[in-house]
């Protein structure tokens, strides 16, 4: 009985930080940056104060 209790226990801490991993990487999934269309980047719709500055993404 008592392993029973354990094993359920450690089950729910399991998947607890399992949700808790992938609620994380959702909610600080970061902004979609503008791309470079033959050398020129269109930045005019960039909201520099709310997303911050643009990263280089390497493909």
């Amino acid at each position: 009985m008592a392993n029973k209790g354990k094993l359920l226990m450690i089950f729910t801490l399991f998947f607890l930080l399992m949700g808790i991993r992938l609620a994380w990487g959702f909610w600080y999934q970061p902004a979609v940056m503008p791309f470079a269309k033959q050398g020129v980047l269109d930045a005019s719709s960039w909201d520099f104060t709310g997303n911050g500055s643009i990263q280089r993404v390497s493909s």
